[in-house]
Parts: C-alpha cells; sequence; structure tokens
C-alpha cells in the first residue's frame, strides 16, 4: 500500500511540473485571435478550390462573351486585278478589275442557342463556386466552434484542478494537526492527480483543435489562431418538409445540376438548328473592257 501511495505521488509530481510548462508555452507561441466572421474571411482568401472556382467563372464569362458576338464569321473580301489583252486592229491592253465582299449568316437561330447555351454554363459555373464557398464556410465553422468548445472545457477543468489542489492542502494540513488519518491525504492526492491527468488532456485537445484551425484557415501549421466568440446557442429546427423544400430550391448542387440539364437541351437545340443551311449575301464590282458590272 505504502508503494502504491508513492507512485500516486510521484505521478502527481510529474503532471504538475508538465501542467506548469503549459502557461509559458502558450504565451511564447505565436498566434492571434479571430471571430468567426474573421476566419470565413481568412478562408476564402487562401482556398485554392475556391479560387479555381472563381476561374471557371471568369472562362464562362469569355465563352458568353464569344458566343454573343452578332457574325460567327468574318466577311470574306475578294480583290483581284489584271491586264487584259485586246486583239483587232490597234491591238494593246487595258486593265480589268475586281472587287467583292461575302458574308455568310446563319439562320437557322444558332446564335441564339449559343448564348443560352453560355448563360446556362455561367449559372452552372456560379452556383458550383457557391458550393465550394458553402462547403468552406461549413468546415471553418465546424472547427471554429470545436475550438470554442475545447477551450470552454479546459476552463472548467482548471476550476476542477483548482478545487482538487485546495482540498488536497486542506487534508494535508488536517493529517499534519492529527484531525486526519493519512487515508484522507492520500485520497485527496489521487484525486488532485486526476484532475491533472484531466488537465493535461484538456489542453491538449484544445492546442490540437487549434492546429485543424490553422490549417482549414489555409495558414501555416507554426501558427496558432484563437477562436474568440461564444457557442451558438441550441434551437429547434424547423420541420423536415421546410428544410427539404428549402434545400431543393436554394441548394447550390442542385441549381447547378438545373442550369446544367439547361445548357444540355440548349446544345440539343442548337444540333438542329446546325442542319439548316448558312445564307451567303455578297456585292462586287468588276470592271470589264471599259464595262461596269455590279
Amino acid at each position: 500500500m505504502h508503494t502504491h501511495h508513492l507512485g500516486v505521488a510521484r505521478a502527481a509530481l510529474v503532471l504538475s511540473l508538465f501542467l506548469s510548462t503549459l502557461p509559458a508555452l502558450a504565451d511564447d507561441a505565436p498566434g492571434r485571435s479571430l471571430a468567426l466572421g474573421e476566419a470565413i474571411g481568412l478562408a476564402r482568401e487562401h482556398s485554392p478550390l475556391l479560387e479555381a472556382a472563381r476561374a471557371r467563372i471568369g472562362e464562362a464569362e469569355g465563352d458568353l462573351t464569344q458566343a454573343s458576338i452578332l457574325l460567327v464569321r468574318n466577311p470574306r473580301l475578294s480583290l483581284s486585278a489584271g491586264p487584259r489583252f485586246l486583239s483587232g486592229p490597234g491591238g494593246g491592253s487595258e486593265l480589268d478589275a475586281q472587287v467583292g465582299l461575302q458574308q455568310r449568316l446563319e439562320i437557322g437561330g444558332q446564335r441564339r442557342h449559343r448564348v443560352e447555351r453560355a448563360k446556362a454554363l455561367q449559372s452552372a459555373s456560379q452556383a458550383q463556386a457557391a458550393d465550394v464557398d458553402r462547403v468552406v464556410t461549413q468546415s471553418v465553422a465546424l472547427v471554429f466552434f470545436e475550438v470554442l468548445g475545447a477551450a470552454n472545457e479546459l476552463e472548467l477543468v482548471e476550476e476542477n484542478a483548482k478545487l482538487a489542489e485546495s482540498l488536497y492542502e486542506i487534508a494535508r494540513s488536517r493529517v499534519s494537526a492529527g484531525a486526519a488519518a493519512p487515508l484522507e491525504e492520500n485520497t485527496a492526492r489521487i484525486r488532485r492527480a486526476d484532475a491533472t491527468r484531466l488537465l493535461v488532456q484538456a489542453e491538449a485537445r484544445l492546442q490540437s483543435a487549434e492546429f485543424r484551425l490553422a490549417t482549414t484557415l489555409g495558414l501555416s501549421s507554426a501558427e496558432t489562431v484563437h477562436a474568440q466568440g461564444e457557442l451558438p446557442e441550441s434551437a429547434s429546427l424547423p420541420p423536415l418538409g421546410r428544410l427539404l423544400a428549402a434545400a431543393s430550391e436554394n441548394h447550390p448542387r442542385l441549381l447547378a445540376a438545373r442550369s446544367t440539364v439547361d445548357a444540355s437541351q440548349s446544345d440539343s437545340a442548337l444540333a438542329d438548328a446546325e442542319a439548316w443551311p448558312d445564307l451567303t449575301l455578297g456585292a462586287s464590282y468588276s470592271r470589264e473592257e471599259r464595262d461596269d458590272v455590279v
């Protein structure tokens, strides 16, 4: 029994020494405090997924600009000139020239279908970017509230450790004064050791959560980020039917899917319109044998 109590005392001493180093380590660690809105904004700035999604929006806008061009093909200009050698008395030669301009026109509504397709793809890219933003925001919020929860837990465990330390000091004083048996001191020592163990575990959970928050925000793993704010209060959820209706109407993935379907329908209509022959309008002027031909 004496050996068991000695082992417990040694464990408590080791944990106490380790615990005494934690505040110094926390003070020396670089870090900053962020509110939830600041953390989300920082994640949006550093997210490569959001950057790629924004680039796809720009690409879709460029495709829409190209599809909106009135004339798909440039006008065709032809020019020819050369001498004409005259036969008969006197012979000689004169200059013949010809200039012509042609423009090919689509008459099957191809441009309208291309514009509709480009607009649908633009809407799809915007909805996809909104979905990426939603995922990034959700990921940051989950880790952020995990940090807040770990910090609140640490405060409670710290209070418990202080209380256990006070109870141990009281028990030791009572034993020294002969007012209590050594068993009371040993019991208080065990409780203090257990409280110290819980405190170390809570500190480790907080540091782990802050590390995940830093990496989620795209910051260096060596930088410590502290969450600033309060945990949200629990609230009752709306009925399931209302949630499903809201998701069906506003969820960005569904919006992107609908826009993609619209783009496919425009593709099909464009393929049908391509069956119409193009119309070519042209004008030419030539001078032949001193005659003007239009």
